[in-house]
This record gives structure tokens, sequence and C-alpha cells, in this order.
């Protein structure tokens, strides 16, 4: 929950799932990366420093890089 602070002022722990899947694509004289990456993955809601009201939750994003 949104309560992860302990009485000390120290994050309680916790334990997270980070993912990433890429996929490269040869060209020519460039390579192309695609990949899809989830911070988080399992959702479990944590403070890493003292903000009241902001858990950090799960994020997934994408990236497209090239390679020249």
């Amino acid at each position: 929950g949104s309560d992860t602070w302990g009485a000390s002022g120290v994050a309680d722990a916790y334990t997270i799932v980070n993912a990433c899947i890429g996929y490269e694509i040869p060209l020519a004289a460039n390579t192309v990366e695609l990949a899809v990456s989830a911070f988080n993955l399992l959702n479990n809601e944590h403070a890493e420093y003292p903000v009241e009201g902001v858990p950090i939750g799960r994020k997934v994003y994408g990236t497209v890089s090239v390679s020249f």
C-alpha cells in the first residue's frame, strides 16, 4: 500500500520484478532495435523516497534505437 515508511523514516523492504524484451532488425549499414520494458511488473506499490501520497507502481514503456 501507500503507507510504506516505518517510524524511523526508512522505507520498508519491498521486492519488484523488472523485465525487458527486444528485437534487433539488421538493415544495410544500420541496426534498429525495438524493445518493451516493464518496471515493477507485479505492481507492488512501494515508496523509494519520503514523498507523501506518491507510491511507485507498474511502468511499461517502449524504445526504438538506431545504431549508425
